[in-house]
């Protein structure tokens, strides 16, 4: 899927924090911070529905780059 689920669910595992942000997980545990940021796995049911909001947004974002470019070509 071409879009980061923590956009939807506002959760990251640690271990794509630990990847994804790799100096500001070490930062965060040198200061002592890292159990306040770190959460459960997202449910099952807000990853999915995270998912069809992705997919539906791509879907239009498409169909109005198509109409778009239709609609320049017709003039």
């Amino acid at each position: 899927f071409p879009m980061d689920m923590a956009i939807f669910t506002g959760k990251i595992t640690e271990e794509e924090f630990k990847t994804r942000h790799p100096q500001e997980f070490e930062r965060l545990k040198a200061e002592g911070k890292l159990d306040e940021k770190l959460t459960t796995k997202p449910e099952k049911s807000l990853i999915v529905l995270s998912q069809v909001i992705g997919f539906l947004a791509i879907a239009v974002g498409l169909i109005l780059l198509v109409l778009t470019v239709v609609a320049y070509f017709r003039e």
